[in-house]
Order: C-alpha cells, then structure tokens, then sequence
C-alpha cells in the first residue's frame, strides 16, 4: 500500500479560505424573530474550521444565520480545558469568527480533558453546560430563546429553564457508539431524560428517530450536500492522471467501521487499479491489515473542494462498513458526497443505502463486492443534469427547512421538571 503523504493537507493553509458560508441575502429581520442557540456536542468551531465546515452543526448555523426569523445567534463550542484550547491556538490556524450584532461563539471552559465516563459525570457536566449557556443568555439579552443541541447528553439532562423550546439534533446513535457499558448506560439515561422531558428530536435517519423513541413533536431531516463545493465539474486534479484505472475511491473517516474484508476484495476486483481511501485515520483502523495491496492509496485529509475534484473523476465509489447498530441508524455523510460527484456506488446494504434510484449498487452480507463493483463501474457517471438536480434537492439549506420550521414555529415544549 502507498502512501501519498504529500497529498495529506490539512484545511485552513490561509486565514482566506476558512471564511465561512454566513448568509448575505438578509437585509432586515422578520418582525417576529426569536433567538436560538446551537450547540456542537464534542467538538468546537476551531474543528469546524479545520474540517472544511462539512458536517451538520456548523452548517446548521449557517442555515440559521440565513433565515430571517433567527433572532440573535449563538453558537456554542462543546467543553473544553484551557490546556486545550491552548492547544487548538496552536495547531490550528487562527480564524476569528465572524461575529456581529447578532451572531456569537461561546467556548466554555472546565478543568477537565477527558468527556464524561459515567451517568454521574455526564449529569454534573450537562448542568454546568446549562450553567455556560444560561451566561450567555443574560450576556447577549436573549429573550424567547430556542436550543437546538447536537448533544445527546445535554439535551437529556440539562434543565435549561430559561429556554422556551429546545430541540436535539441526532447525528448518531451515541449509546452505540459508547466505549464502555458505563458510558453507554450514560446514552441510554440521556434518551430516557429526552422522552421525559418531551423535547423534540430532528435525527437523520428513521432508525435513529425509531430508538429515540421521542415523545415530542419530531421528524426525520437526512444528512445535505454544500452545493458551493458541487458546482461546475472541476479539472481533473493532476496526481489522478498517472494513476492506473479504474479508480475506486473510499472518502470518511477510515475507522472500525471499514470493512477490511470488502476493501480487499474491492482491490481483487480492480486488480491493475487503483482503491483510493480518503479521509482521517480514526482511533482504530484497519490499515495494517491493508498495507499488503498494492493497489490502495491513502490521501489522507483532503480539503473539501480538493476532495470534490478527485471523486468527480474516479470511476466509482464505495462505502464497505461493517452492519452494526451505529452503522444502520447513520446517514453517511459520504454517500451524500459520492451521489452529488455523479459517481456510481456501491455501498454496503445499509437502511439509508436504499432511495438513490438506480445510482447505488447495496451489497447484501451474502452478495461479492468484486461484482457489485464492476455493476457499478459498469452504470458510469451521472449526466451534470442529474448532478445539479442532486446538489439543488438535497442541499443544506434545503434540508435544514424542516427543521428550523420545527424549532421555531412548534409549540413551546420544554418541561425539565
């Protein structure tokens, strides 16, 4: 297995190209706005920055900021330390968010590096997660406030009294994808706290939503697409040209969740091609058991327009993970990538796999990856009408709809009591 380590660039080389996205068609506000908080759950706006803003909270607050019934806006990084934060300065490069009168970043601060590990500590850390939040309540006068968490163990126990509505994002199923029974009995107490309280749930997925089991007013909104980074089909990015086809590219997290198995058999199959793997090492992956095959490459991190131009011109994508509970409730952020490049896909038999039109090839347990790629390889790439007609349908913004109508227009629900 090669490694190009010269393609491993992360995001951010300049102050430029960290600008975020911030609506500009607002001129004045709906006379009957209200405020809202957005909250990301392990993560902070330093992350986002440095991934490019291609996941769901940061490009929820984009939505938000681009919809004139959001009053004042702020967005809130999960906990961390000082020594961390310390330690973001200077990684990372410096991006001063693009504050306004209307629109803040709030980084609570604690002691503590390591995330909660047990109910108890999970509780104590929702309080004084409500103990930030309400401080940035009373700092920007919000009134008629409206939460919207990506944090499960916030929306499950922080009180949050002096909020009229407040709402959980679910990414993923966070019991799943706990380490240890204790932090998974901690989840399991989170999602009791979210039926008991009767908040509203947005999850991505209708697996997900089924085991939330919300007693809420809640709905399904999948994953979207940044129709900025999709636009007129790139050059062809020059490190492709002398590369061997077919090109068959893998864009994510290389985790646990990658099937080493169907990988090996994807490079058996395009034997004298090429198996791209993109994206960032997880804290357990399967590469050392790849590094035998020739025919896979890993890129490393990619920025997201640099990543666009490779998957518009490779021949076919893939999404081999292994069937677990995490992987069924998930809406793969890859999949969404892959289908808005025009590339044909095959994917792992998966509950969101399904819905694309004849675009994605499932592999059931039983069926051969080797087959089902060369169907794929064998449907080519979508015409730009197809293409556009993807990007402009599932889009950010347009899938961000829903939920912001959720937020801000359902009926009060927020009973800590």
């Amino acid at each position: 297995m090669r490694e190009d380590r010269q393609h491993q660039a992360a995001f951010a080389t300049s102050p430029a190209a960290a600008v975020p996205p911030w609506g500009t068609q607002i001129a004045t506000l709906s006379p009957a706005t209200r405020d809202v908080i957005v909250t990301f759950s392990t993560d902070t706006w330093a992350d986002a920055v440095h991934r490019d803003f291609c996941r769901p909270p940061e490009q929820l607050a984009f939505s938000l900021q681009a919809d004139d019934r959001v009053g004042q806006l702020v967005v809130t990084d999960a906990f961390r330390s000082r020594a961390a934060q310390a330690v973001d300065a200077v990684k990372r490069v410096e991006v001063a968010f693009p504050a306004d009168e209307r629109t803040h970043l709030v980084r609570p601060r604690q002691w503590s590096r390591r995330p909660p590990m047990n109910e108890r500590e999970a509780r104590s850390m929702a309080m004084r997660y409500d103990d930030a939040l309400a401080q940035a309540v009373r700092m920007h006068e919000l009134t008629d406030v409206v939460v919207i968490t990506t944090s499960a163990l916030v929306a499950g126990f922080a009180p949050m009294r002096w909020a009229a509505r407040v709402v959980f994002y679910a990414r993923d199923d966070w019991a799943a994808k706990a380490e240890t029974p204790t932090a998974r009995r901690a989840f399991d107490a989170a999602y009791e706290g979210l039926r008991e309280t009767r908040r509203s749930v947005v999850a991505v997925s209708s697996v997900l939503l089924d085991r939330l089991a919300p007693t809420a007013p809640s709905i399904v909104v999948p994953n979207g697409i940044d129709a900025s980074v999709w636009g007129p089909r790139a050059s062809e990015p020059p490190e492709l040209a002398a590369l061997p086809r077919p090109i068959v590219a893998y864009a994510g997290t290389v985790d646990d969740r990658l099937d080493a198995g169907a990988v090996r058999a994807v490079a058996d199959a395009v034997a004298g091609g090429t198996v791209l793997l993109m994206g960032p090492l997880g804290r357990v992956h399967p590469m050392a058991e790849l590094s035998d095959l020739t025919a896979v490459r890993y890129l490393g991190v990619l920025p997201q327009a640099r990543l666009a131009a490779v998957l518009q011109h490779v021949d076919a994508c893939i999404m081999p993970h292994h069937r677990t509970p995490l992987t069924e409730a998930m809406c793969p952020l890859k999949l969404m990538d892959y289908l808005a490049s025009g590339q044909p896909v095959a994917a792992t038999d998966l509950p969101t796999t399904y819905g694309h039109g004849n675009r994605v090839v499932p592999v059931g347990a039983d069926d051969d990856w080797g087959a089902a790629v060369h169907e794929a390889l064998r449907k080519g790439r979508a015409t730009d009408a197809e293409r556009y007609a993807f990007v402009t349908a599932n889009s950010w913004r347009i899938r961000h709809r829903a939920l912001i109508d959720l937020a801000l227009e359902a009926g009060d629900s927020n009973d800590p009591e």
